[in-house]
């Protein structure tokens, strides 16, 4: 059975054991693939007109401290239980399905969130995924490889149209649908996060007052 993850570190035992029932279910990797790439762990089910772009779903295992055993998990549960019923019922989608679980969404090992779905997507270049390095100065390409992510940073990037549509199944993380009894809502927007590195640098004079001088 997968389980919830709470706080697992990127690449490390807790955090690898939840792919495996991903990668060895009922659905087979994606082609050409082990179904274990740096960036996620890939999915397909083959669609009867495979050359049309695919629909993606899925989500992540790992979170933030004390966001919740639903954070994330239940999006990869239930996408792998939907193409499960799917697959129960006989029924071939026309374009393929993909599930993913997407590596370090939210857990901040190498200073930076939503590595997995940036390397995919291409906001993250893969030479700047390369120089990325923890606290330990491992680096990125060191701790995923020990972890069995074999694969080239190179060899994410997903072509643009890759995907005709990528359903999430989340848990709510407020009160508004439990207040208002309402067991499903449909998502509309987002407030995406965003993180800023800044060096303040001057001649750093330890002075209480404001009117101490910066440079």
């Amino acid at each position: 059975m997968l389980r919830p993850r709470l706080r697992p570190v990127l690449c490390c035992p807790r955090w690898t054991s939840p792919r495996e029932p991903i990668s060895g279910s009922s659905v087979a990797p994606r082609a050409g693939s082990s179904g274990k790439t740096p960036s996620a762990t890939c999915s397909r089910v083959t669609g009867s007109e495979p050359g049309l772009a695919a629909i993606g779903t899925g989500s992540h295992t790992d979170a933030i401290p004390h966001a919740g055993p639903y954070d994330g998990t239940v999006g990869v549960l239930g996408g792998l239980e939907a193409i499960r019923a799917l697959q129960r019922a006989g029924f071939q989608p026309r374009r393929s399905i993909e599930l993913l679980m997407f590596t370090s969404e939210e857990p901040t090992r190498f200073g930076i969130g939503c590595l997995g779905s940036r390397l995919l997507s291409g906001s993250l270049n893969p030479g700047r995924g390369k120089t990325l390095t923890d606290s330990d100065v491992q680096s990125l390409d060191q701790v995923r490889i020990a972890a069995g992510f074999t694969g080239a940073l190179d060899d994410v990037l997903l072509p643009r149209g890759y995907y005709e549509a990528f359903l999430e199944l989340h848990v709510e993380q407020g009160p508004v649908l439990e207040a208002r009894n309402i067991p499903v809502g449909d998502v509309t927007a987002i407030a995406a996060p965003a993180s800023l590195r800044i060096w303040l640098e001057g001649r750093g004079t330890c002075r209480h007052r404001a009117h101490a001088p910066a440079s």
